[in-house]
């Protein structure tokens, strides 16, 4: 398999479609945790404190054995003035870009703005 970045969206439907361990090995960015965090709280109506704490452990735990990458800020900016994509987005493609990656997304506008940088996939496509 070709080295992969997946955005937090790419990394929950992975573990959806029981595709979670074609994350380890691959590679995402520190801000995948936090976006998690909010998955997990988004949830915590129909989960119980202990059972969204289990989820968001357990995904943790599966993004530890990925590789986390260190974004460039001003890059990352350029990218967001050019594409008028968030800059949480455009942290995942400036990653991509510059680590030679493909980019493993299930957000549609993200992927339409990193196909022309890199090979974009969505989670059903690995």
């Amino acid at each position: 398999m070709s080295d992969k970045i997946f955005d937090s969206s790419a990394i929950v439907n992975c573990i959806q479609l029981g595709k979670a361990r074609k994350l380890i090995g691959q590679y995402t960015i520190e801000l995948a945790k936090f976006e998690i965090g909010n998955y997990v709280w988004k949830r915590g109506n129909s989960l119980t404190q202990e059972e969204c704490l289990k989820v968001l452990r357990s995904i943790l735990k599966l993004i530890e054995s990925m590789n986390i990458l260190q974004v460039d800020f001003d890059e990352t900016l350029m990218i967001v003035l050019k594409e008028n994509v968030t800059f949480y987005d455009a942290s995942y493609l400036q990653a991509a870009i510059q680590n030679k990656l493909e980019l493993v997304t299930d957000d549609l506008k993200l992927r339409e703005v990193a196909s022309k940088y890199v090979k974009s996939l969505r989670s059903l496509d690995i």
